[in-house]
């Protein structure tokens, strides 16, 4: 019997990779689950995977990854082996594998994303988002019909093709990173990109476009072409505005490595002032256009043969233009908003590039380019759908606050404040300093429990204050910080011994010990105080805003 790999007790459980306990932790001494609770978890979330890109299932493991075993009979465990065909519906063609860890067994699940839609014989249907089995509506349903057919492209076995045709030390490098120990060949069949056969194998089109050795010869469009334009619009004829063109062609697996090493030397470099908190002087963040580049590259539809990955570099903004609609159920309304999503055509690819630890997993993209553009002072992506079948991510260079605006941002540098709250910060130096909270929430799309924490941080950090006691409206602070209620309290203490205990705070507050650490710690982050020592030997000690 084989030993469990590694990396299945220390990788993230997220969209490939799920783990189990056999055991109630909850109680004192752990005690074993119920068999039918782990054959509904095994169920659950196979079909989960299926319904999405696929993944991998540990039973006998923690969500910590410690080994904790399967505290079953060998008939019970067999039970569990027959939950892919026994519980599923259709059957589900999944692997199984039981392994060795330290004196314990461990049972691993593998399956591929599914050509059908699946679900429990109890008609449950799931599919797997991050780390979580989603129940399914109708309209997903429907939905993950529609996506199972348009993933039959990259599915298909194609003729003539085998291991001659592909790079074999790029396949292992893959394979590696996948399960340690697998050779090339095999390494392609467990990730579901080939099929054994006559000694050789069977490979699919998602094998030869991430693997090939010339992937033009199986998709004649299968790179990324790098268009520099005059100007801030596409001209045409005697207008022709191209200064500059690049094809870039690798295989998939490394494509994105390759379109970065192209592009990054293009990208100009912002001319910013030394003591703005905008770190990265790049034209364009870095992150924001490659992660744009690598969802183009996984994302696109295969099935359209005429038209490459295009990159368009204006003088204003940076465009990656994909082949291919947007996939439901996302929406442009879901993308403009940065809020992400799960939804991918073509799954295999996706999940090779994931391991090669190319893309983020699936649905976490989006939100980071928007935290990046904005953190930069730049406006967020915009996304756009054309009528002919093409998606496009816009990237603009263009500041969102000028000079001025941005050098009086910096002065709050050193509290951490979030992107919604120097936005608020900047609509409020624009309205005289003044603000509701139903202004925060309309400014940045938020309900008013998100708006009614973000004002109390600032209020705590002593950047803004309500006009009058128990009052609605806000001000901005006057260049002198307001002093804190909790630090007035402590000021003719302070003054006379130069610092405070715990046990002083809570005689001066009249609270418990926890309640002063609390209000102790806020005032730590907003600079009135600064702790010195650990445990019961801490002390607090006036800080730099004193």
């Amino acid at each position: 019997m084989n030993i469990l790999p590694e990396s299945y007790h220390i990788n993230p459980e997220g969209q490939f990779l799920e783990r189990k306990s056999c055991f109630n932790k909850r109680t004192r001494t752990p005690k074993p689950l119920p068999l039918k609770n782990i054959a509904a978890e095994i169920a659950e979330t196979l079909v989960a995977f299926a319904n999405a890109d696929g993944g991998e299932l540990v039973i006998g493991l923690d969500d910590d990854g410690t080994s904790s075993g399967l505290p079953y009979t060998e008939k019970q465990v067999s039970k569990l082996l027959e939950i892919p065909a026994s519980r599923i519906d259709p059957p589900l063609s999944a692997k199984s594998h039981i392994y060795n860890s330290g004196v314990r067994k461990i049972l691993l699940f593998e399956t591929g994303p599914s050509l059908v839609t699946h679900r429990t014989t109890n008609g449950k249907y799931l599919y797997r988002d991050h780390d979580r089995n989603l129940p399914m509506d109708a309209d997903r349903i429907a939905h993950a019909k529609a996506l199972k057919k348009q993933s039959l492209t990259e599915h298909a076995f194609v003729p003539g093709a085998g291991m001659a045709d592909l790079r074999e030390d790029l396949v292992r490098s893959v394979a590696e990173k996948f399960r340690p120990g697998l050779d090339a060949k095999q390494g392609l069949i467990e990730l579901r990109l080939a099929e054994p056969r006559n000694g050789d194998v069977r490979l699919s089109f998602a094998a030869l476009l991430l693997f090939a050795k010339d992937p033009e010869r199986w998709h004649e469009k299968a790179y990324v072409e790098y268009i520099r334009f005059r100007g801030t619009r596409r001209e045409h004829g005697v207008n022709l505005n191209i200064i500059q063109r690049e094809r870039i062609s690798a295989p998939l697996a490394e494509l994105a490595e390759k379109v970065a090493e192209t592009i990054r030397p293009r990208i100009g470099q912002r001319q910013v002032l030394h003591d703005l908190f905008f770190s990265e002087n790049a034209e364009y963040p870095q992150f924001a256009w490659q992660e744009a580049v690598v969802n183009a590259i996984a994302h696109r539809d295969y099935g359209l043969r005429g038209t490459p990955v295009e990159i368009h570099h204006y003088d204003d903004r940076l465009e990656v233009v994909s082949p291919g609609g947007l996939v439901p159920p996302i929406t442009l309304d879901i993308l403009r908003k940065g809020a992400g999503g799960h939804a991918s055509r073509n799954p295999l690819i996706v999940r090779v590039l994931v391991i090669a630890g190319l893309m983020r997993e699936v649905g976490e993209g989006v939100p980071r380019m928007f935290e990046v553009m904005e953190s930069n002072g730049l406006h967020k992506p915009d996304f756009a759908e054309k009528p002919q079948g093409f998606i496009t991510v816009s990237l603009s260079n263009s500041m969102v606050w000028d000079e001025e605006t941005r050098t009086w941002l910096a002065k709050f540098k050193s509290l951490a404040l979030s992107t919604n709250q120097l936005r608020l910060l900047v609509l409020a130096r624009q309205r005289g300093g003044k603000f509701t909270s139903a202004d925060y929430q309309k400014l940045v799309e938020i309900d008013i429990y998100t708006a009614s924490k973000d004002l109390k941080d600032l209020i705590r950090k002593s950047v803004i204050q309500t006009e009058k006691k128990g009052g609605r409206i806000y001000v901005l602070s006057s260049g002198h910080p307001v002093i804190p209620e909790d630090f007035q309290s402590l000021q003719t203490e302070l003054s006379r011994t130069g610092q405070l205990s715990n046990y002083a705070l809570r005689n001066i507050w009249q609270v418990d010990r926890q309640t002063a650490l609390r209000r102790a710690k806020r005032l730590v982050e907003a600079k009135w105080l600064v702790p010195e020592g650990k445990g019961k030997g801490r002390r607090y000690k006036p800080g730099p805003k004193t």
